[in-house]
């Protein structure tokens, strides 16, 4: 089934959604092991868990698009 433009629209922004987050995630992380080297270990892991946030948040989106491509309502 062919996607409709709407929906194309939607996958685009959902993976470039995605792309950024994933960006994100990583910058932080890489931060946050700057910081650990640096002896500062309480706030690397608070990096780190918001690095692992973003990486939920970027499943989600990927979820999202599956549903999208796949021609399922989304709300």
């Amino acid at each position: 089934m062919p996607l409709t433009a709407e929906a194309k629209s939607l996958a685009m922004t959902l993976i470039e959604g995605a792309h950024k987050t994933i960006k994100n995630a990583d910058e932080l992380f890489d931060e946050a092991r700057l910081l650990a080297n640096a002896g500062h270990v309480p706030r690397a892991l608070l990096l780190h868990q918001i690095s692992l946030e973003e990486c939920a948040k970027a499943e989600m989106l990927y979820v999202t698009l599956t549903e999208v491509i796949r021609g399922q309502p989304v709300d």
